[in-house]
């Protein structure tokens, strides 16, 4: 897969640039049709091998460079980032990205407690359908009793045309403030 990871843009232009020229190279070549780093989007990242980091992408929209699919390429595209800092209640179920056509997506979430309440959890469920029936994912239980509990991870799901993914939050008892980071990428 062609990304980089990254801990600061401006130290690490060159990784930025690095990456475009290798885009630009699975693509066979682009002539004067250049990508620049304002074609390239970057997000938080993090993964159970890996820990905290960033990966770059093309920016939500790019279908074709220099009338090329880029589709298929192993150049994963993100469709949705959202950052939902300091809720407080429960979110009941909520479009995260419509799907008009067919696809598999990587949805990918962080949940942090930012304060406490008295015993209880947090989870996050992620929703979609495939070509067969309604699927879910359920986060593990977040602990509200302390600030900075969290979870995070991803799923890869085929997503039927016409429909949605989803997210809802819920506490099994008591509440608190907490942040909410979810993304959708687009593999294929």
């Amino acid at each position: 897969m062609a990304h980089f990871q990254i801990s600061d843009y401006a130290k690490d232009k060159q990784k930025v640039n690095d990456w475009i020229r290798t885009v630009e190279e699975r693509l066979g070549g682009l002539g004067a049709n250049k990508l620049s780093t304002e074609d390239v989007q970057w997000a938080v990242h993090t993964d159970s091998s890996s820990g905290a980091g960033h990966k770059l992408y093309l920016k939500s929209g790019i279908a074709t460079v220099a009338d090329r699919p880029v589709q298929g390429l192993g150049i994963p595209a993100i469709r949705v980032f959202s950052n939902l800092l300091g809720q407080s209640a429960a979110i009941s179920t909520t479009t995260l990205a419509a799907i008009p056509k067919q696809g598999m997506f990587r949805v990918g979430y962080y949940i942090v407690t930012r304060g406490t309440g008295a015993a209880g959890t947090l989870t996050l469920t992620l929703g979609w359908t495939d070509p067969q029936q309604a699927q879910s994912l359920a986060s593990a239980p977040v602990a509200v009793t302390a600030t900075g509990n969290h979870d995070r991870g991803h799923v890869d799901a085929l997503v039927a045309a016409a429909s949605a993914i989803t997210y809802s939050t819920a506490f099994s008892t008591n509440t608190c403030a907490y942040d909410l980071l979810l993304s959708v990428e687009e593999l294929g």
